[in-house]
């Protein structure tokens, strides 16, 4: 009986300490990740290379998520990955970059999204497997504020979504998308956009809006 109520209270400890090292407290991080208040990454997670990597004021990340920063050869620039205050991530996220990906205030973003600023380079006369060549990038991505991204988007490099946008689900995002948008798709494309004149969504493509 002693030995089991001493395992019960080990379990609450082990569950408390974890989940500080989830919250704010950088101090007890130990993938040095740079929390800010209320910010939570649910377990299990993959993290490489923490210490470029912020997640701001209230924002939450999903359970089997990965974030990711890498150095690539041909890069002299320190990547980071920068989600901003309030945003909401859904379970099963994949963001990597080698150069910067930003996720502004008060984003959702369903379950299974993917996005990243880079692809693994492909030589075939060099005869070296894809996983051993460098890594190269179109471009930084950056999702504006206030949007909704439906389940299992994926955002490419290179890539800026506006504010107030919405993606809708499965798409493939292979441009740019302007602010105030509704696009879908693979790749996706502007299907409305928001009339401040009329009030409502209008069919895209439409004139003074």
């Amino acid at each position: 009986m002693k030995k089991k109520i001493r395992n019960f209270i080990r379990n609450i400890i082990v569950e408390v300490l974890d989940e500080r090292e989830l919250c704010h407290d950088i101090h007890h991080n130990p993938y040095c990740l740079d929390f800010s208040e209320g910010a939570k990454l649910e377990k299990p997670f993959r993290i490489d290379n923490g210490f470029n990597i912020r997640i701001g004021k209230n924002s939450y990340i999903g359970k089997n998520s990965w974030l990711g920063v890498f150095q690539a050869l041909n890069s002299n620039r320190n990547p980071i990955i920068d989600i901003k205050d309030n945003v909401c991530i859904g379970n099963y996220a994949c963001i990597t970059g080698i150069k910067k990906i930003i996720i502004n205030d008060n984003t959702l973003i369903s379950e299974y999204f993917y996005a990243s600023d880079h692809t693994h380079g492909f030589d075939p006369s060099i005869n070296t497997p894809p996983i051993q060549q460098d890594l190269y990038s179109k471009g930084e991505v950056n999702i504006g504020a206030n949007c909704f991204i439906g389940y299992r988007v994926s955002v490419l490099p290179g890539v800026s979504i506006g504010k107030n946008c919405v993606i809708g689900a499965h798409s493939v995002v292979t441009k740019d998308i302007p602010d105030y948008s509704i696009a879908t798709g693979v790749p996706a494309k502007i299907l409305k956009k928001y009339s401040f004149k009329q009030g409502a969504w209008i069919d895209y493509p439409v004139k003074n809006i």
